[in-house]
């Protein structure tokens, strides 16, 4: 029987909703028919396969190097949570972020805070278990 932690859950967990938003969002602006020069469509594409990317890296080889992905996922969500901060307070209905899927920014806000807020906590709990010097990649903690 193979026991998962809690960190590998929330690796896997942070990694399907991004693979699956990166999923949406592209089904959604391949349909969209805008022109393949736009500054909006290469930011657009940009963010959509970072988004898979680090999705897939956080399914399939975060147990290699976890800090360091726990580290990019916590400032990736912070970043998303301003980002959905900044639509909430201009008054837009729906954040954008899972394609056609109509999603307050405020309950996605408060979904990339918690996700960015149990990175740290991790990242607080593998730094009190760990051996080595960790002190160093983690200036929050000290």
């Amino acid at each position: 029987l193979y026991m998962v932690s809690s960190r590998h859950l929330y690796l896997i967990a942070t990694g399907m909703l991004l693979v699956i938003a990166a999923v949406v969002k592209a089904n959604e602006w391949r349909d969209s028919g805008v022109d393949g020069l736009a500054l909006e469509y290469v930011f657009m594409v940009t963010a959509i396969v970072v988004e898979f990317a680090i999705g897939i890296w956080c399914l399939f080889f975060a147990k290699r190097h976890p800090i360091a992905t726990i580290w990019c996922l916590v400032v990736i969500f912070l970043a998303f949570s301003t980002y959905q901060l900044s639509k909430l307070l201009s008054g837009h209905s729906s954040c954008g972020c899972f394609g056609a899927l109509e999603v307050h920014p405020a309950i996605v806000f408060l979904l990339d805070v918690g996700i960015a807020s149990v990175g740290l906590a991790f990242l607080r709990s593998l730094e009190s278990h760990s051996k080595t010097n960790v002190g160093r990649l983690s200036p929050l903690f000290r």
